[in-house]
């Protein structure tokens, strides 16, 4: 009897520890599945972003700071009053089809551009050539350059202002894939030796309704029309052309690789369907501060500039056009007679990389 009692004591005490067991299984089994559902998101009742700890949440990725590397540059100018202040001006006028109305815009409206050039006496002289780079026509001179001189002006200025008008004409009959970089450089090619100064700035004019069609790079053009100055800031390119496409125009394309060259050479940009005497007298006017400056050969990073007058630093009486890259002295500091100025900056080299 006792060991019956002590037999079904132990086994009701035996199967209370098991069952507790059991249910202490089941229990952690539930903890554990709703865990793992919450981090895959199979618990629909909590949103996935809520259960994911904070340290796991992804964060978008730190962009280092690239410094740009800089190289110094220093460039020397020597003041000399008795120096001809000189420009030699190209006009590359687009001959194709499109073109009657915009050549007899700029007849009609040089005297805008011209009489700055006669008040302040510059020394000038312009040529003419096209945009048709076909093999015969390619960078050719249109008239005779002698005609549109400065010396011709002041002796003639009715018939100079006539010479223009007819040789600006270039006609319509050109090629209707315009090629302005290419005769520009074709033109330098043929004249460099006969019709460039040495100590003249150059200026080259672009005037088109379409898009540049040369076949190389503009950087490529670019090189060219600065290899004919030692100082690459002599060389300045000017832009009339279309730079937004009219709704329901004839083809017209927008001049973006003209734009690319004039902004480069520190030159100005046009559109062709603005006024022409408004455009032509900010162009003339804008040579003709150039002749007055002096004109960096490379763009000033961040325009930080320090200018030396015989050894000694300037911190005033001059002014930096970041337009043209060229330097002015105020007319109360203009430097003594054949003094040495040097002009330090910083140019961009590269950017480095990690």
């Amino acid at each position: 009897m006792f060991l019956t009692y002590s037999f079904r004591k132990k086994t009701l005490i035996l199967s209370i520890l098991l069952l507790g067991l059991a249910s202490c299984k089941q229990s952690e089994f539930y903890d554990k599945a709703a865990l793992l559902d919450a981090e895959s998101g199979a618990n629909k009742n909590i949103p996935t972003a809520a259960v994911i700890p904070p340290s796991v949440i992804p964060l978008p990725p730190i962009v280092p700071i690239v410094p740009a590397l800089l190289n110094d540059r220093m460039e020397t100018f020597t003041q000399d009053s008795s120096k001809a202040r000189a420009v030699d001006i190209l006009w590359v006028v687009d001959n194709s089809g499109s073109m009657a109305d915009n050549q007899n815009s700029l007849a009609t409206n040089f005297n805008h551009f011209i009489g700055q050039f006669l008040d302040e006496n510059i020394d000038f002289k312009m040529a003419f050539t096209t945009t048709d780079g076909t093999p015969s026509k390619n960078g050719k001179m249109i008239g005779d350059s002698s005609l549109l001189t400065s010396a011709f002006a002041k002796k003639d200025k009715v018939a100079f202002e006539d010479n223009f008008s007819k040789m600006v004409k270039v006609g319509i009959n050109g090629s209707g894939k315009e090629q302005g970089l290419k005769t520009a450089s074709s033109f330098l090619d043929l004249y460099s030796q006969t019709y460039l100064r040495q100590d003249a700035y150059l200026a080259v004019v672009f005037i088109s309704d379409e898009e540049d069609q040369s076949e190389a790079l503009v950087n490529a053009y670019l090189s060219r029309l600065q290899s004919v100055k030692i100082n690459k800031g002599m060389v300045k390119a000017y832009s009339i052309v279309t730079q937004i496409k009219p709704k329901g125009g004839y083809g017209e394309t927008i001049g973006s690789r003209y734009n690319e060259i004039s902004l480069a050479t520190g030159g100005k940009i046009s559109d062709i369907t603005d006024d022409f005497s408004a455009t032509l007298k900010d162009i003339g006017g804008s040579i003709v501060k150039l002749v007055d400056s002096f004109a960096l050969a490379e763009v000033p990073y961040d325009d930080t500039i320090t200018v030396f007058v015989n050894g000694t630093q300037l911190n005033a009486g001059w002014s930096y056009d970041a337009l043209s890259h060229s330097l002015k002295f105020n007319e109360n500091a203009i430097p003594s007679e054949n003094a040495k100025i040097e002009v330090h900056y910083k140019v961009k080299n590269a950017v480095a990389k990690n």
